[in-house]
């Protein structure tokens, strides 16, 4: 690629030079180069013109279109590849905003639970302290025909402690 553009350099320098200068050849023939012309064109050669040139210029129009050619590529692959940049740009956005929508959504239904379990709790909790009073009442109707002040304290006292222990370590669970 280096060679390449040496070998292009030289041959535009070359050119330049000999932009509109008028040579003379044995014959008398006036040759008038110039670098307005389109590459597609051959140029008319005078006798002094050889064959590497001929070569030389061949090489350079191929190499130039090569090169037009690689250029168009890389610009459209540049393109492609931004575009992709923007898709991938976009879709992470949009990812981020979904995530953002899929917590709020999933703190909303653990609040609902939360709320829904505190409910619950608090039912039962009305429900064992309920049943906690009914065979308090009923333990000391029993009791009380048989046993005296003091005594039927202390029991119904244990037997309510023992009942609310029950009821704790069923609700904890």
């Amino acid at each position: 690629s280096i060679s390449v553009s040496i070998l292009l350099y030289g041959l535009r320098m070359a050119d330049a030079s000999r932009k509109n200068r008028r040579r003379k050849n044995d014959e008398n023939e006036v040759i008038i180069i110039d670098d307005d012309e389109p590459i597609e064109q051959k140029p008319k050669l005078g006798k002094k013109e050889s064959f590497e040139v001929l070569e030389l210029r061949e090489k350079f129009r191929e190499t130039e279109e090569k090169l037009n050619k690689s250029e168009d590529k890389f610009q459209r692959f540049c393109r492609i590849a931004r575009e992709y940049e923007l898709r991938a740009e976009r879709a992470e956005s949009q990812l981020d905003s979904k995530r953002g929508v899929l917590d709020a959504m999933k703190n909303q239904e653990l609040e609902k639970k939360v709320d829904s379990l505190t409910n619950q709790l608090e039912e039962e909790r009305k429900a064992a302290s309920e049943k906690i009073t009914d065979l308090t009442n009923l333990l000391a109707e029993e009791k009380g025909k048989t046993l005296k002040g003091v005594e039927r304290e202390n029991i119904l006292s244990h037997e309510l402690e023992t009942e609310r222990r029950h009821v704790e370590e069923y609700l904890t669970r």
